[in-house]
Formats: structure tokens, C-alpha cells, sequence
């Protein structure tokens, strides 16, 4: 007879695999050394030292990625001569006497006769040893030409651990020339050219957080500045209405350029400057300062206590590079995905960088939609009087939108391309959100992207490159989604031989057919003008490094670059509890060690996740003599998960051995990753979990033998069992015998249910018949003997 060896109950008792939560995060924080303010001229040779910053980092687990600075200056001031030399000075400490750049011989020559417009920027990366309350010092000097309008900025791009309380950050608002209410219905860049006046920018920087220590504020001031045929000066600053003024920085007029500025106000905190209030700051342009495209930014690096139920952060994403050639696309479209919980948009901006070549002013019509609701048409005047030795950049608004959006909805911007006088243009869109949970996140931070040592000759190439940083937050890891990628580089070209537009080339890993060549509009000056270029088809968040590609065709030129990446993070599903296993009904337990008489066992569990997801049971079972490997995987059905409580996970599992224990785990998986595995219950990985019986057990009677006939009326009735396969069975759970009369048994005069292999009666005389069975401890029930 067959023996059906299967399983009985099993207790449940989950032991956790902790949680390696780490919360590694990344970002880039930006300090402002500000700008320089005087009306002298700093001679070749003599050098900006700007006033010290102290940096504090207060997170914990702090590992320094990358760092740099970037300094924008004129070259040139009053007197044309080349740039032989840049030395850019920084370390700890109030003094700078490190040099940290690359440069080493000349930069532009200056046959043309102008000024030269600088981006220059050296990595500091090494330099960047201490970050508590730590003094750093930043000195400048070029050689080869007066110079002055200096603006600088400290970038610090690093690991750090997000369960830190208290956290640092940088957000940005732009300021805007016509608001009630210095959120809605604006204009982020005054439309026409202004002569020197007072120019009133309404502003609102609401910081939603708690805790919050503001280290630094500052105005970023932007604008295109016409000298006309005027030699002298103009000048700028600004004061928050009814405070005094920041200070003053000189606008050069010696050599009768058009250039574009960049003024930053002075490190700490402006006069009179408060969050979560409506103000208005007055940009004040005195002397020879005809400027268009006039606009700014407010941009806050502060502290906050990480428990804040509500944060801030602004994040920049690659939107659009027009080549620049007649009739070429200048309407564009792109999703934007936002990943935190509860988002609400504050403000959301375009900084749009471009070049004109006209003595004519060009009109140049914007227009933009946000997930295809068109917005207010801007439109901003450009034009260039005497040289023009710079592109412009503006600011161009769509906050007046930020309710149309949601998460992968479209932003389009678009503008006129019938100026022949117009470059290709560059958009760069800049989101500051409020969010209130970041169980799922968007991740943004910049790294410097290269510097040329010297100039390098009309049509040959400069690469370089510079590291990639996707950091796993946590074990076990979730899903990384590249979302925008992209260079920024600053090029100024130019020994005035060549009369030709100059085009900017760049490519990123050399990739063939990749390429992207931007016409900009200038002639015989030298020049300066800033192109963007999207390398996120190029990189995965497995990266570690890209190296940029760099081209200018028209003569020599000089080229300064940074990378910035915006990525999103999704976690991996939570790690199951309260795993329990089931005969093939789903509802019969099987306890710890027990046995089933089937080929099928169910087997459940917990799930969750952080977020809202779609979560798949998974589970490796394993006969017990064969160690987990994380092979031969099952996976049940999938099951909506709404972001909250938990839902039941169900495996069923088939083709079970007879005789063979096994042991099991359990994981929940879905597109954002695999949680933690969990092994069942509280035994030894060694123990068996449950066995499969499927055989019957069998029994033999001892005694009275068949035919016997005794005088005595207190019987002893004996057998033994045997259970299958032999060695690897449930065990024989128990023995019914039945005693009766009738040899087929209809009528039952005596029966017991027992354990034992024997069992005793005290019958009445008669002619009785006797025959026993076996249940083995998976529910298999043998023949009768």
C-alpha cells in the first residue's frame, strides 16, 4: 500500500533582516564671494581679493565630490591688450595664496581692439578639506590688461547622509519688473531698454521650513549693457525698498562695448532683506548704462531642521539650443517630472542665453505653455551699439502657470526666428518647489566641466573629463531615472582675423552623429557667448564619468564648462512580514517543520513600499540540503499598492517531491527594485520549513494471529506500522482499529483511535473480527489490513 507523506501545521515566527537605510544623498550648495566695487581699474599683474567666506556643512557623513569656482570679469578696461595669463588663488583660511587653476599662457588676443568678457572657472575640489564654520579665501588676477567688474561664486557639490537634523541648501526666486504680488503676472526681464533710472523688481522668497538660519543672500543681477559712443563709466547696485544700497559696481564704457553683467550684491545678508514677505528691491543703473534684457534672481543658501513638515528646492533641467540658422526650430517641448510627495510649484523660469549682431533693436517674441496651456506672451528687445563682446541672457517667466502643471506634464517655450541678427539661443528651466515628503525624490547637482590651459586654434577640439555621481542611498537599493544632463560653456573666441559668424560645437564622449553645432551672431570683435548642450542620451545613473567635447570655429578661442545633472530616485519595496505557508486550499496552515500530502503548497505575506507601486511576491523555495543562490525564482501576482497599510503577497508554489523537506524566503519585488530577503520562521536554515508526503503508511498485525482461538475474554490486539519512503517521511501520526462480528465490517463493535501498537478489549464470547490503519502526520490514511 502507497504512502501519502504530507505536512501538518506550522508556527509562524518572522525574524526581520534589518534595514540598512544610510540616506546617502547628493547636492550642490553655492556661495557668493560677491562682486567688486570700485570705479578703479586693477591694473595687469594686480589682483581682486574679495572679502572671505565662511562655509558651514552641517550635515553628518559628509564626502566632498566636487568643487569650483567660477569668475566672470572684463579684461581689456581702457586699454586693448591680450590676456596672457589667469591666476585664480583659493584655499582655506582668510588669505589666498593656493593657485588652483589650470591656466598657463594666453587666453584671447586682443588684436580687435575691445574688451573681453570672461567665464573663467578652476576646480577646487581638493582645496575643500573642512566645512565647519571654515574660513576660504579667493584671489584673482589676469595679466595683460587692466581689468575689473568681477563677480565670483563658490560651487560645492557633496555626499552627505539625509537622516543629518539639521541640513543646508540653495534656492533661487527670480525678481520680477511688473507684479502685485511678486509671484503671478509678471515679467522676469524688463521687455525694452532702459536708460540709467531706478528700476523697481518685485519679489517673494517664501522658505516653508522651520529652524531656518540664512548664511548667505544675495542678487543676481543680469543685463546687456550698451555704451554707445560714450567713453565713461555706468554703474549699478540695488537696495530692498526703504534700505540702504548695496555696494556699487562699475559698468566699463572705456573702449565703447556692448557686453552682458553679471552683478552679485555683497556676501552676508542685504540691508533690510526678509523671507516670507512681499518686497521690492530697486536696480539702480547711474551713468553711461543703457541696458536691455535687465533681470535677476534672489538666491538663499540657509540651514534648516531636516523635521520641517513642508521643504523648499530648486532644480534645473536642460530645455532647448537653437543652431541659430535661418528657419532652424525654435519651439520646443519637453516633460518635466517632479518626484517628491505633495508638490506645490512657487516658481518656475526660463534663463534663455543668445547673441545679436544688429545696431537695429530686435524684437524677440517668447511664448510658453505649461501641460498645453498657453501662457502670456513676453516680448524683450535686444540690440548692440559700438562692439559687441558678449551674448545676452534674460529671464523669461511661467510661474503665472505653475497650477496648470503635473508630474510629466510639458512645459513649451518658443520664440520668433525671423531676426536675422539672432543667434541660436540656449533655454535652461529652473523649478523652486515646495514638497512634503521624499520618500520618492528628484536629485539635482552641478560639476565643473572643464577650463583650457591656453587658447586653442579655430576648428580643433578641447575635451575633458569630469566625474558622474549617482549615489546608492540605501540598502536595498531603489530605481535611479536620468532626467536632464547637460553642459553649459562659456566660449570666447577671437583674434579679429577671421570675419565669419562663429559656431560653437560640442559633443560629449565623441560620440559619431551626436554633434550639435550652434551658428552665433558676431563679425571681427572678439567675442563672448555661452551654449548649452543635452548629453542625456550619453550617460545611464550607473556613470561614473563623461568626458565634454568643446569647438569653435572663426578663430582661436577659450572655452569654460560645467556639467549639471538632474535625476529622480525611486525606493525598492519594504521588506515582507508575517510570512506564512498553506496547503494548496490558501487556508490550511502548515506550521513550522510541518508536512503537506500534496504537490502544491501556498505560501503568503506582507508588502508595502514608501511609495505607491506595483507590488510582485517573490519567493525562493529550496529542498533543505541546497543552500539559497537565488535561482530557480517564483513570482505570484501582482497586486496594486496604494502607498499606505499593506496588502498580501501569494506564491503558489507546484511539482513538490515526495519525501523532501524544504525551506523557504520570501522578497517583494517591483520596477523600483527587490526588497531585503526574509526567511521563513524561527528554525535553523538547516531545519526544514515543510516536507512534502505523499505516500501512505502500511500495517502489519501481530497479535491474536488469523484463526486463533483462546478461552481467555480480555484480548490484547498488537501490530506495527511502517511509514514511506523510508528515512524521509511525516511519521505515523496515529492507528484506528475496529473490531467487529461481521467480516465485512457493516456493523463496528468495538474501535479505537491510538497512538500505541497495541491495545486491549474484554469481549464477550463470539467470533470476532479485527483490522487496523495508519494516518501519517501529513493526512495520508493507509488501507485497512
Amino acid at each position: 500500500m502507497k504512502k501519502l507523506s504530507i505536512a501538518t501545521i506550522v508556527s509562524i515566527v518572522i525574524f526581520l533582516s534589518s534595514t540598512l537605510f544610510s540616506a546617502t544623498r547628493i547636492k550642490t550648495i553655492e556661495f557668493s564671494f560677491g562682486s567688486y566695487y570700485s570705479a578703479t581699474d586693477i591694473a595687469s599683474g594686480s589682483g581682486w581679493t574679495p572679502p572671505y567666506i565662511t562655509i558651514n556643512l552641517p550635515e553628518q557623513g559628509i564626502t566632498i565630490k566636487n568643487a569650483y569656482v567660477e569668475i566672470e570679469y572684463l579684461s581689456s578696461a581702457g586699454s586693448a591688450a591680450d590676456v596672457t595669463n589667469i591666476d585664480i588663488y583659493f584655499n582655506a583660511g582668510t588669505s589666498a595664496t593656493d593657485i588652483v587653476d589650470n591656466i598657463t599662457g594666453t587666453q584671447v588676443p586682443d588684436s580687435s581692439g575691445e574688451s573681453n568678457l570672461f567665464v573663467a572657472r578652476a576646480d577646487v575640489t581638493s582645496k575643500i578639506t573642512s566645512w565647519t564654520n571654515q574660513p576660504y579665501s579667493l584671489k584673482f588676477v589676469s595679466v595683460g590688461s587692466p581689468h575689473n567688474m568681477h563677480s565670483a561664486k563658490l560651487y560645492i557639490t557633496y555626499e552627505y547622509d539625509d537622516t543629518s537634523p539639521t541640513q543646508i541648501k540653495t534656492v533661487k526666486f527670480p525678481i520680477f519688473s511688473d507684479s502685485l504680488d511678486g509671484i503671478s503676472g509678471v515679467i522676469s526681464t524688463l521687455a525694452q531698454q532702459i536708460s540709467p533710472v531706478s528700476v523697481p523688481f518685485k519679489y517673494r522668497c517664501d522658505i516653508p521650513e522651520s529652524g531656518v538660519t540664512i548664511k548667505q543672500v544675495w542678487f543676481e543681477i543680469r543685463g546687456l549693457r550698451q555704451s554707445g559712443a560714450a567713453t565713461t563709466d555706468g554703474s549699478i547696485n540695488v537696495n530692498i525698498s526703504g534700505y540702504p544700497s548695496e555696494p556699487t559696481m562699475t559698468l566699463d564704457g572705456a573702449l565703447t562695448d556692448t557686453y552682458r553683467f553679471r552683478y552679485l550684491t555683497s556676501t552676508g545678508t542685504p540691508s533690510g532683506f526678509a523671507i516670507n514677505t512681499l518686497q521690492t528691491v530697486y536696480v539702480n543703473l547711474s551713468g553711461t548704462a543703457n541696458t536691455n534684457v535687465l533681470g535677476g534672481e534672489v538666491v538663499i543658501t540657509y540651514e534648516y531642521s531636516n523635521d520641517s513638515a513642508e521643504k523648499l528646492k530648486t532644480v534645473s533641467y536642460f530645455f532647448a539650443q537653437s543652431t541659430g540658422t535661418a528657419g532652424s526650430v525654435t519651439n520646443f517641448t519637453v516633460p518635466v517630472y517632479l518626484n517628491e510627495d505633495g508638490i506645490t510649484i512657487e516658481r518656475i523660469y526660463a534663463k534663455i542665453s543668445g547673441s545679436y549682431d544688429s545696431t537695429t533693436a530686435g524684437s524677440v517674441e517668447v511664448n510658453s505653455a505649461i501641460a498645453g496651456n498657453s501662457l502670456t506672451s513676453r516680448t524683450y528687445q535686444v540690440v548692440v551699439t559700438a562692439a559687441q563682446v558678449s551674448g545676452f541672457e534674460l529671464f523669461h517667466d511661467l510661474s503665472e502657470g505653475r497650477a496648470y502643471w503635473f508630474n510629466g506634464s510639458t512645459v513649451t517655450i518658443s520664440w520668433t526666428n525671423t531676426l536675422a541678427a539672432l543667434g541660436g539661443c540656449g533655454v535652461e528651466l529652473i523649478i523652486t518647489y515646495k514638497y512634503t515628503s521624499e520618500n520618492k525624490y528628484t536629485e539635482f547637482y552641478r560639476v565643473f566641466a572643464g577650463q583650457t590651459a591656453n587658447e586653442v586654434a579655430s576648428g580643433s577640439a578641447y575635451n575633458y573629463t569630469f566625474s558622474l555621481f549617482f549615489p546608492d542611498p540605501e540598502i536595498p537599493l531603489g530605481r535611479k531615472v536620468l532626467r536632464s544632463s547637460y553642459l553649459v560653456g562659456n566660449f570666447i573666441e577671437g583674434d579679429g582675423v577671421v570675419t565669419q559668424d562663429p559656431t560653437t560645437t560640442m559633443n560629449v564622449n565623441s560620440v559619431s552623429g551626436k554633434a550639435q553645432v550652434v551658428k552665433h551672431q558676431s563679425t571681427t570683435e572678439n567675442f563672448q557667448t555661452t551654449a548649452i548642450y543635452d548629453f542625456s542620451d550619453r550617460i545611464t545613473t550607473s556613470s561614473t564619468s563623461a568626458t565634454a567635447n568643446y569647438t569653435l570655429t572663426a578663430d582661436p578661442f577659450n572655452v569654460s564648462g560645467c556639467a549639471n545633472i538632474t535625476y529622480e530616485y525611486y525606493p525598492a519595496p519594504s521588506t515582507p512580514t508575517a510570512l506564512s505557508q498553506y496547503r494548496s486550499d490558501g487556508t490550511t496552515l502548515i506550521s513550522t517543520g510541518g508536512w503537506t500530502n500534496g504537490t502544491s503548497v501556498v505560501l503568503k505575506f506582507n508588502m508595502s513600499s514608501r511609495i505607491a507601486d506595483t507590488l510582485y511576491p517573490v519567493v525562493e523555495v529550496k529542498p533543505v540540503s541546497q543552500a539559497f543562490d537565488g535561482s530557480n525564482l517564483s513570482t505570484g501576482t501582482a497586486v496594486n499598492y496604494s502607498g499606505s497599510g499593506i496588502v498580501v503577497g501569494s506564491v503558489t508554489i507546484t511539482g513538490l517531491t515526495d519525501g523532501t523537506t524544504y525551506h523557504w524566503r520570501a522578497r517583494v519585488s517591483s520596477l523600483n527594485g527587490n526588497s531585503l530577503w526574509v526567511s521563513f520562521g524561527d528554525n535553523l536554515e538547516t531545519e526544514a520549513d515543510f516536507g512534502c508526503d505523499l505516500s501512505s503508511p502500511t500495517v502489519s498485525l501481530n497479535a491474536p494471529i488469523n484463526g486463533a482461538a483462546t478461552n481467555y475474554m480480555n484480548i490484547t490486539f498488537s501490530w506495527s506500522g511502517t511509514d514511506y519512503p523510508t528515512g524521509s517521511n511525516s511519521g505515523i501520526k496515529q492507528y484506528t482499529l475496529q473490531i467487529s462480528t461481521d467480516i465485512n465490517f457493516g456493523v463496528v463493535n468495538y474501535s479505537s483511535t491510538t497512538e500505541a501498537l497495541a491495545c486491549g478489549y474484554l469481549l464477550s464470547q463470539g467470533t470476532y473480527y479485527w483490522r487496523v490503519r495508519a494516518e501519517d502526520n501529513a493526512g495520508n490514511i493507509g488501507l485497512w489490513t
